[in-house]
């Protein structure tokens, strides 16, 4: 049998991480290192972190035997930030912007290849030192699967986030070395390398159907999933240290609880956009932009959640907006991180486009639904597709010039008949030159504008809305609205400052998650014609 050591990098985590964050009064890694010494085929445990991280290991790494390799000073390493920005912005273990999965956090290549020197190992396991609830069998059966494929360099598994483990060889890290990447790549489509699906490949380990389809998350990174899942397995009191995956994940989809707070906040900052999309409703000056203590109130509120993801989008185009730069401030102050900007990049000015490179901000988001003039004219309403180029430019150039990985840069193309002869040219390009891409489908707000889609894809079947269980809509006035569909706020369930958010999302909003679970589509004057219900 191979020499296989489990590699946990704290590379990722801000402070002592795992090792101060408690789960039912005992620290994450301890969970993490209790569980992988269950599995029967690891050879080792390692630990890589920065120094500043040492102290809080210490004492566990002395106890668990495990091996630390401690780099100092802290650093700002691009490709590891980006990263996590990426899976900040990702519910499964495959699908994050940057092409990631799960198990690239923390991953840096030169320092992934010294473990492998320290350890002597002939292949390594990467786990997330938050996996506290890892199952070592799946451990063991992945461990299994590439002992008997020596041949394949990556060896993965589709289990959720926190609950299994990838194996990797060095003659993978030593390419990753040089191409200044990360494993997750492999597993996503790049379009110079066409391939198969890894999924169907001797590099896929097949794990039970319920364990790889959950969307669920059971890494216990966060204060929001440590209260989450200890709330969830408090009937495995004594059972949960030696549960495995199967047990876990039935165990959280089976309970309908309401986090305290939203997951995702949608905030429109002002209603004033350039272009006219055909896939967006126009409803110019219909409300006030929004103030700093209104932005500072909500904030305030939203902060309290140490996982909250905002975006800033709705009606109009942020850059346009005065507040937009206060507002990015104050939430980095306030220790929000997850922070995604959706706009057209229209503006004028160019020197904007170095001041928003320089913005706290994980993510920015540029629809160019377009290869052309004409049809970017024809889907945008403005004929201004050479000036979004220039500012994209000029984005991209700003960020380099910063030797930073964040924000990342993502083209998003809305996908309508006017257009869809130059999509698939269109992300083969942007994937290319950017690295991401997206593409994605109009809404007619249901039944408020006119409907631009190719075809309705939502399901057969009508179920409850999966969005009122995780995200909320703030309009530029102050008003809390159910979901972004609601652009003329038909239906309010709240105001920032009447009442606190939490109060608003858990009990306001309850009436119509019931009505949801009762099939009782007309309790909204929008949820009866909406074809949103069915997206994350």
């Amino acid at each position: 049998m191979s020499t296989i050591t489990a590699v946990l990098s704290m590379l990722h985590e801000e402070g002592a991480g795992s090792a101060n964050r408690l789960f039912r009064d005992e620290p994450v890694l301890q969970w993490t290192l209790d569980r992988l010494n269950q599995s029967r085929r690891l050879s080792g445990i390692a630990l890589l972190c920065w120094d500043d991280q040492y102290s809080a290991v210490e004492g566990l790494a002395e106890e668990y035997d495990v091996a630390v390799l401690a780099k100092t000073p802290r650093t700002l390493l691009p490709a590891v930030e980006m990263v996590s920005a990426s899976r900040r912005w990702a519910d499964g273990w495959r699908g994050g912007l940057q092409q990631t999965c799960d198990f690239d956090l923390g991953f840096y290549a030169p320092w992934i290849a010294e473990m492998f020197d320290e350890t002597r190992s002939d292949a390594l396991i990467l786990v997330d030192p938050s996996a506290g609830l890892v199952d070592p069998q799946l451990l063991d059966a992945i461990i299994f699967h590439a002992d008997s494929k020596p041949d394949v360099e990556l060896c993965f598994s589709q289990a959720a986030p926190g609950l299994g483990g990838v194996v990797i060889r060095r003659a993978l890290v030593d390419r990753l070395i040089a191409a200044q990447s990360h494993p997750g790549r492999m597993l996503h489509y790049l379009p110079d390398q066409p391939m198969r699906d890894p999924i169907g490949t001797d590099a896929c380990c097949a794990v039970p159907t319920i364990v790889a389809r959950t969307n669920r998350s059971f890494r216990l990174d966060s204060d929001r999933q440590i209260a989450r899942l200890t709330e969830a397995f408090v009937t495995l009191n004594g059972q949960l240290a030696s549960s495995g995956a199967e047990e876990l994940v039935r165990q959280l989809i089976s309970r309908n609880d309401i986090d305290p707070l939203p997951r995702e906040v949608i905030v429109e900052l002002n209603t004033q956009r350039l272009s006219k999309p055909i896939y967006r409703p126009c409803v110019s000056n219909r409300r006030a932009p929004m103030t700093k203590a209104i932005a500072g109130r909500l904030l305030d509120e939203l902060s309290i959640a140490d996982d909250t993801r905002i975006t800033l989008a709705g009606v109009g185009d942020p850059l346009e907006s005065e507040l937009l730069f206060d507002f990015l401030s104050m939430a980095r102050d306030r220790g929000i991180k997850a922070v995604h900007i959706e706009t057209d990049l229209l503006g004028d000015d160019i020197e904007l486009m170095t001041k928003l490179a320089n913005a706290p901000a994980d993510v920015i988001s540029f629809h160019l639904p377009a290869m052309s003039n004409a049809t970017y004219a024809a889907v945008m309403g403005v004929d201004l597709f050479q000036r979004a180029l220039r500012n994209i430019s000029a984005l991209a150039q700003a960020r380099f010039a910063r030797g930073a990985g964040l924000p990342l840069l993502v083209p998003t193309f809305v996908k309508c008949s006017q257009n869809l002869a130059e999509m698939e040219a269109w992300y083969d390009q942007w994937t290319r030159a950017v690295g991401n891409a997206v593409i994605t489908g109009p809404s007619d707000f249901a039944g408020q504008i006119a409907d631009t889609a190719i075809a309705d894809m939502a399901p057969p079947r009508r179920s409850a809305c999966s969005r009122l269980a995780s995200k909320m809509t703030v309009l530029s006035d102050g008003t809390i609205v159910a979901c972004e569909q609601d652009v003329l706020a038909l239906r309010p369930i709240g105001r920032v400052g009447e009442g606190s958010i939490e109060r608003t999302w858990v009990e306001r909003l309850q009436t119509l998650r019931s009505c949801h679970r009762r099939g009782e589509w007309g309790a909204h004057p929008l949820c009866g014609a909406c074809k949103e219900w069915h997206r994350p």
